[in-house]
């Protein structure tokens, strides 16, 4: 009886412990981008399009998001905030995240975005040319040739 009571005991405890665990917020948990509420952490503007949002997570484990890619790379630029991750929406399907470090980005004349970055980001080089021949043209670029690009 003692033994089954130690067991009952013990499967207790790891069940406490999963439910508080669950009930913390992981730094692999994005805050959802509430479209016409949230603003831009650089420029205060709302973010009103998907395709465009995103999100940096700094060394504090705090979440800035973004209404377009030049606000996020000139904030992450500012010296205001230490980055520790990038997240970029992926304009197909703007639910979805992609690590912004690995993430390529369409840069064309043609796209209106909100803030005139005029740049998506997807997830393959296929993607970024196709849709760059949609739009007449434009270029590819890496995370590290966008974050050049704004951050001067």
């Amino acid at each position: 009886m003692r033994k089954n009571s130690q067991y009952l005991l013990w499967c207790f405890v790891g069940f406490c412990a999963l439910v508080l665990g669950a009930c913390q917020r992981t730094s692999d948990t994005l805050p959802k981008v509430r479209l016409g509420e949230d603003p831009c952490a650089n420029c205060g503007m709302l973010i009103n399009d998907a395709r465009f949002a995103c999100v940096i997570q700094d060394t504090e484990g705090e979440y800035h998001k973004y209404d377009d890619l030049n606000c996020m790379f000139l904030h992450a630029r500012s010296g205001r905030i230490q980055p520790k991750r990038y997240f970029v929406a992926d304009y197909d399907q703007p639910e979805q995240w992609l690590d912004g470090v690995q993430a390529l980005y369409a840069r064309t004349e043609s796209l209106q975005t909100p803030m005139g970055s005029r740049t998506a980001a997807v997830r393959t080089r296929e993607r970024a040319e196709t849709l760059l021949k949609q739009y007449g043209g434009g270029k590819v670029l890496t995370f590290g040739e966008a974050q050049r690009e704004w951050g001067r």
